[in-house]
């Protein structure tokens, strides 16, 4: 059925909002939201927001967040963030953060952060940081405003801007770019 309240309400004890279908103590609310396969403890606030097989203590706000096969203890907040494939325990916060592919333990922070197949375990903060592929184990941060990529595992870039970067590639060698580095040793600068 339908509920509609104009002016104010007070609810005073219990409120449970979910599907039929949903696990213990999930809860949903929205169009769509927690559709089906929601499972306990699940929760999913907004339009489409685990929509589809929404697994254990997951958590997706916004719309079509976690929308599609979100996993256990995984948590999506914003439009879109972990929309299809986000694995357990893995975070994306933003727009887009995580969308798709997202590995798990991985960690996307930022507009299109992780975007499309983050690896496991990895960290991707700011604007468009590791949108694309972005290699397991690896840190992207960045500030410079455009698309910023690492597909390597154990990789680390930090970028400030254009030709202002720290980065290691995942293997054996650090590179800084955009300055002078005074009383290190064993970087490689451009």
């Amino acid at each position: 059925g339908k509920l509609q309240v104009e002016g104010g309400a007070s609810i005073n004890g219990q409120f449970v909002a979910s599907r039929p279908d949903a696990g213990l103590y999930a809860f949903a609310v929205g169009t769509n939201a927690g559709g089906s396969g929601q499972e306990t403890y699940a929760t999913a606030v907004g339009p489409n927001a685990g929509y589809v097989n929404q697994a254990a203590s997951a958590t997706a706000v916004g719309s079509s967040a976690g929308k599609t096969t979100q996993g256990a203890s995984s948590v999506a907040v914003g439009y879109l963030a972990g929309q299809s494939n986000q694995g357990s325990f893995a975070v994306g916060i933003g727009r887009d953060a995580g969308g798709t592919n997202q590995s798990q333990y991985a960690v996307s922070m930022g507009y299109l952060a992780g975007r499309t197949g983050q690896g496991a375990n990895s960290i991707a903060i700011g604007n468009q940081a590791g949108r694309n592929n972005q290699g397991a184990n690896g840190i992207i941060i960045n500030s410079g405003g455009d698309v910023l990529d690492d597909t390597k595992p154990n990789h680390i870039v930090i970028r400030s801007g254009p030709n202002r970067s720290l980065s290691y590639n995942g293997s054996d060698t650090w590179t800084f770019a955009g300055g002078v580095v005074n009383g290190l040793s064993g970087f490689r600068q451009n």
